[in-house]
Formats: structure tokens, sequence, C-alpha cells
């Protein structure tokens, strides 16, 4: 490590590359996984769809960026993050004449689209709110004031807290939220609680055995995160994932409560809202056994969309990197080489058996179902009207414990909506990026903080509050 204003020597490298052990070894690297199936292979997989015009009306988005700042000149090291969130809703009644040739009239835009942002600060290294004495009595106080304060529909609705609260099951709450208290964790006296121990105020209850602060939000599992000795860099990309993934929850859940329509209005909107996340439908590390909470309450809105006669969510997560993407890439241009076409209008559902075959290796022997631990959402390849690909991840047909899942979630069949998810796809396109859909693309150019000016803004916005005499 260089010493603090020491520049780095320019031909440091040169021993490295000089090396005859590091040139030896690195001509016994190889690629794991850089082939691609037969063509007839890949081509029997694709189910080809006769597209009609979408009966979507609205399209949900949300998608989150972070940044670390260092707030004290003379503390280099002292940080405070940074995320924001944008949530957008796209009329599609409105979007016909935006988009000329894969691009966007600026002037059209502001007529069909609503945007919404929320923010949050954490501290990251030897920085903490002034009445605290630790970064993680500021962290658990920050995310459980976010989740209490943030509403995604109208002022009158649910907080993202109750909509948390709303999903877990006693079982879900009782099993995965203990009281933080080292005390508490260490004693065999482990309190158990339950639903009704957390005031439906600020979704907070105090352990019985040390008299300690539980926040709800605490069955995240973000306190793992936190490090004092060396910084809690990591938490910024768990929260923002996780709470991606709740918010289009506290958009439907608000919807369905909105007694200025009558229920069985309140379901036909929903039925008309296409929901599109960036990235797959999955949460990853400490909090991602949300995942099956999220799950079972879609499955159940789902349910009473069909006992009314309404078709089921468009709900998926569109992925723009990754290893399915690059898979695709390799797959196209070995197709082109051969001069094979693709069908268009066209969706692949990614099974196990090919994805452990050309895509990924099987970590472990006895995983029954990839994604078992973080995924509430199957992969699939879909191709549009014009042959490209995009790799989204669509909402499971039904909850893991029902029978037939292990068989139904890699079926296109159960898939109910699929065709109007391609046809949403060729509606919104637009060629600003690769594989890029209109929402997504703006849900990100309102949540990313970019490098300049954005950073140097924060910078100076949180230096201007930070007095190191606190």
């Amino acid at each position: 490590m260089p010493f603090t204003g020491e520049k780095s020597n320019k031909l440091a490298h040169s021993s490295i590359i000089r090396n005859p052990e590091i040139i030896e070894s690195l001509s016994d690297y190889k690629i794991l996984f850089n082939k691609v199936p037969p063509k007839e292979t890949f081509q029997e997989l694709l189910k080809e769809y006769e597209i009609d015009r979408t009966t979507i009306r609205f399209v949900y988005t949300v998608d989150g960026g972070f940044e670390v700042i260092p707030i004290d000149d003379n503390f280099p090291s002292a940080q405070v993050g940074f995320v924001q969130f944008s949530q957008n809703l796209v009329n599609l009644e409105k979007q016909s004449d935006m988009v000329l040739d894969g691009f966007v009239d600026p002037f059209k835009f502001n007529q069909i689209f609503e945007a919404k942002t929320e923010s949050i600060d954490l501290p990251i290294y030897n920085t903490a709110s002034i009445t605290d004495s630790t970064i993680l009595e500021t962290t658990r106080k920050k995310i459980a004031s976010f989740f209490h304060e943030t509403k995604t529909y109208r002022e009158e609705g649910e907080c993202l807290s109750s909509t948390l609260f709303g999903i877990l099951s006693e079982e879900d709450l009782s099993k995965n939220i203990h009281c933080l208290n080292p005390a508490c964790r260490e004693s065999n006296n482990q309190f158990e609680f339950k639903k009704n121990d957390f005031s439906a105020d600020n979704y907070v209850c105090i352990c019985p055995l040390c008299h300690k602060k539980v926040y709800l939000t605490d069955i995240l599992r973000l306190n793992e995160l936190v490090d004092e000795e060396f910084g809690s860099h990591g938490i910024l990309s768990r929260l923002s994932r996780v709470v991606e993934q709740l918010l289009p929850i506290n958009f439907i859940r608000n919807l369905l409560k909105d007694e200025r329509m009558s229920y069985l209005n309140r379901l036909t909107a929903l039925s008309s809202i296409a929901f599109v996340l960036d990235g797959p439908l999955a949460i990853y590390g400490e909090p991602a056994k949300i995942n099956r909470p999220i799950l079972n309450y879609l499955c159940d809105i789902n349910l009473k969309l069909e006992q009314h006669n309404l078709p089921g969510l468009v709900y998926f997560g569109l992925q723009k990197t990754g290893k399915i993407v690059e898979h695709v890439e390799l797959l196209i241009k070995h197709l082109q080489e051969k001069n094979e076409l693709i069908k268009t209008n066209s969706v692949m559902v990614i099974s196990d058996n090919y994805r452990y075959n050309y895509i990924e290796p099987k970590l472990y022997e006895d995983i029954s179902l990839f994604g078992k631990e973080t995924y509430y959402g199957q992969d699939m390849i879909i191709f549009n009207q014009q042959g490209n690909p995009y790799v989204i991840t669509s909402l499971y047909p039904q909850k893991r414990t029902d029978y037939g899942f292990s068989d139904n979630i890699f079926s296109i069949e159960s898939y109910t909506r699929i065709s109007e998810t391609i046809s949403l796809i060729n509606e919104l396109n637009v060629d600003m990026y690769s594989n890029a859909l209109l929402p997504i693309v703006l849900a990100h150019k309102y949540a990313s903080i970019s490098l300049q000016p954005g950073v140097s803004t924060l910078t100076d916005f949180a230096q201007s509050f930070f007095n190191s005499e606190k």
C-alpha cells in the first residue's frame, strides 16, 4: 500500500509480466464456460409467439444508485454513504409517438413520465450521529427511519415498514429476528419475538431481557455488514437491492387499499400495470430470506386476480450484465457465423440443466434448484421482433411450497402473460443502450449518481454539515 500522497511506481508491473513463473501459471488458465449448445438444441428450446398489442397501460420501474463520500479533509477515512432510489411510472397510452427511430423525444417524454426519488444517508467509517457512539447504532436507526418514512403511492398510504411487516408471516418473523445486544445473543434464553410485540406506530419493540430496542428492519440482517473497525462499505449495495425489491410491493399494497376506487377497479388497474425491475428478481446475502415472503405475497395477488377473471401480474427483472448476458452474446455470435437466423418473438426458459451445462458450474451437488435461497423468479431469454436478445427474470408462477413447483417453473406454459411480456419489450425497446428498455433507462437516469458533478457536489454538501468538534 502506498503512503498518503505517494504516487505509485509506473514500472512496478514490469516485474510481474517478466516473471517466468507467472507466465507459466497464466498459460494454465481456462475460461470455465465458453461453449454453446448445438444449434438444433438451442432452436428447439425457443418457443415462438404470435404477438398482439399489449393490454398493459402503465409500467412501474425502480432503480437504486449509491456512493460513498469522505466528509472531512482532516480525516479522509471518515465517510458517509448515500443511496438514492428512483420510482417511475410510464403511461404507455401516451408513449406511442415519443420514441422515433429508437430515440426519445425529450418534450413528449415529460408528458408521459412521473418520477419519485427517495434518499438515505448512512455512516460508513469513523462517523455516527451526534447522539450515538457507534456506526451500528446510527445505521439501525437510519434504516428503520427510512423504512418508516418511505411511501410509494401517496402520503396517506402505508410506509415501507408496514409493507415489510405485512408480508412477513409469524414464522418468518419469529425465526429471523433477534435482539442484537451481545449479552442477549450469547444467552441461552434468547427471546422469541412475535408480530404483536411490535408497535404499529413505528414497528419497534423492546427486548424483555435487556430492554434494548429491536427494530423490525433488523430482520434484514444488514447489521452484519457493519464493521466498526474496517467500515461498512458493503451495506449500501445490500440495502439498495432489498429496497428495490420491496418498493413495488409497497406500491401494490397501497393501490389495493385505495378506497377511491371499487375493489374490482383496483384489481383491474393492477393487472394493467407491468412491473419491471432492474436486475434479476433476487435478493442476495444477509436479507436473502425476504425473497420468500415477497413471492408468497405476489402469488396471493395473482390468485385474487384469477378469482376475478383478470390476468395475472406482468412482473419481471431485466438483466443488463452477468453470465447469462455474456452467454447470449456468445451464442448470437456463433449463430451469425453459421448464418443461422434466430426465431423472433421467441422465448427460452433457462433450465438448471442448460445453466449448468453452458453458463455456470453447479457449486454444490446437493443443491436441488438454482437460486433456492435468493431467487423468486425464473431466468429466461427473449428475442424481440428484431431478434434482439433480452435476459429477464419472470416471477415464479407459484409458491415454493405448492405442488409441482420444481417442474412448473421450467415450463413456459406456466407463465400465462409471457406473450404480453414480449409485446411490451417490443414496444419499449430503445436504441440508447444495448438491451435497453425505456422505463429502466429512465429509472437509472434518476437513481444513478454520476462521478461528475454528482459525487463532487455530494462531497461539498456533506462536508458543509459536518463538524468535527461535535
